[in-house]
């Protein structure tokens, strides 16, 4: 190998993550989902000097990623698109985490898998789904994180364990994988510990006096949320995908990979340290199934971690029974198919975003700030609305979890929270809650006021103006 071929091979990772970032901020600027906009929320009102709530005087914890809107705060104070400012951001980390799993190969002296699982990572399911939320900002502390332990900076990697922690809080089964081998290694410090413990116990006070409790609220509702009929668990999402994966000839040859990778990892002793990522995502998917939570697509990110390392080392196997110069083209090939299913897959913008954008504008321009809202998907209609939101799903109302059995839809929720909470106002998609529009007491209490119409859909939502009393 020539010392130009060397060079550029360790420059790889990094350019490969500049024009994976290229990509994504160009493409998919404009990228989003309903749920991050609750996080949004709370960046906007901390930002704004309200405190860290969803509404103003109200003290509970509806967000899964207090520190990803504490990180996003300072965008809306600047006065910054705040949800673009979290693609571009979310973007950022994706493409770092990409080249950080280059530079592990490099650095544990197994190349083929850092470069495969770098080129792997971003065409997995969800993953680039995910952007705009906490999710990628996760996997580059987490990746972070190890990158520094195993270089032996176990202080630098307690705090971006700390920090992996407080963006999602089941971080903390990889901080207990690595605490476990630093303890088995004789390298777990009093000093180490302090920097991992002491963020945390800062947060989980302030939390805990602030909220009531250091935990989302929202967690209750989503495992009630996964005792519906109606709903998908975690469980039986992973279940589904695995499934689809074996119909298609691509879908089977990375399981097979996947497979071949992780007994490859754990009888290879030079790629026995790919095995943290696997074995967090083993225990990531053992906890949200025991937790039985809802399914939410962005959950199942860091299992796409591990599962791009142990198919990285899987076809680590195979390119090393090849010619190395083939090597080149592999990634070549595999860089061009990032490129076009990013390319291809640009378009698949969630229909229901201007449709939910106009409603929540139209409210913010024409209800009073004091005014309640009830819809069921509360994140961008909320967060574009700037009012006291009622959640028919439960994430912002808790005490809905408790209404959640096996034979509750949400239907039965939304009358019920309808009756019980009387908002002022109520915005209803077309296509969602007959049986709320139909009630008598919904009828007698409200009168159309809006319809709001959006060019990228069909549907439009309704929006109602409604009274505690019924009308005469």
């Amino acid at each position: 190998m020539t010392t130009r071929t060397k060079h550029i091979e360790h420059r790889l990772p990094l350019i490969w993550g500049g024009a994976l970032f290229l990509m994504l901020a160009t493409w998919y600027g404009d990228w989003s989902f309903d749920d991050p906009f609750v996080t949004y929320r709370y960046a906007q009102n901390l930002a704004h000097g309200h405190g860290l709530v969803y509404t103003p005087g109200e003290h509970l914890l509806s967000t899964t990623s207090p520190l990803w809107a504490i990180i996003l705060a300072p965008l809306a104070q600047m006065g910054l698109d705040l949800p673009k400012g979290a693609i571009l951001l979310s973007a950022l980390a994706l493409a770092l985490s990409t080249a950080l799993l280059g530079q592990l190969g490099r650095q544990w002296r197994t190349p083929l898998i850092g470069l495969s699982a770098m080129f792997l990572f971003p065409l997995l399911p969800y993953v680039r789904q995910a952007l705009g939320c906490e999710m990628p900002m996760l996997i580059l502390f987490a990746l972070a994180a190890i990158r520094t332990y195993t270089r032996g900076q176990m202080h630098a990697a307690s705090l971006l364990l700390a920090l992996a922690v407080l963006t999602r809080t089941d971080a903390v089964l990889l901080a207990f994988l690595v605490g476990v081998h630093a303890f088995a290694h004789r390298k777990l410090t009093f000093t180490s510990i302090a920097l991992l413990s002491t963020p945390l116990a800062l947060w989980h006070g302030w939390a805990a006096f602030f909220y009531g409790s250091p935990f989302p609220a929202t967690l209750a509702t989503k495992q009630a949320q996964a005792r519906m009929a109606i709903s998908q668990s975690f469980t039986e999402g992973a279940i589904n995908l695995l499934t689809k994966m074996t119909q298609t000839p691509v879908g089977a040859l990375l399981l097979l990979l996947l497979l071949i990778g992780a007994l490859a990892m754990w009888w290879k002793p030079a790629s026995r340290m790919w095995g943290v990522f696997v074995i967090w995502s083993a225990l990531h998917g053992m906890g949200y199934a025991i937790l039985h939570v809802s399914r939410y697509f962005w959950y199942y990110v860091p299992l796409m971690l591990g599962a791009a390392v142990a198919i990285g080392a899987g076809l680590a196997l195979v390119l090393r029974r090849v010619p190395r110069q083939w090597h080149t083209a592999f990634f070549i090939i595999l860089a061009c198919w990032n490129m076009l299913y990013l390319w291809h897959d640009r378009t698949s913008r969630d229909w229901r975003i201007g449709l939910y954008t106009q409603t929540g504008q139209w409210l913010a321009t024409h209800t009073a700030p004091e005014a309640t809202i009830g819809t069921l998907e509360v994140g961008i209609i909320g967060y574009y609305a700037q009012r006291r939101m009622i959640d028919f799903a439960g994430l912002l109302q808790p005490e809905l979890a408790n209404l959640m059995f096996y034979d509750t839809n949400y239907d039965l929720l939304a009358l019920w929270a309808f009756a019980h909470y009387a908002p002022d106002y109520v915005a209803i998609r077309d296509d969602t809650l007959a049986p709320l529009k139909n009630a008598s007491l919904f009828q007698s209490r409200c009168r159309l006021l809006h319809t709001v119409h959006h060019a990228s859909t069909s549907r439009v939502m309704y929006i109602y103006a409604c009274h505690a009393k019924s009308h005469p």
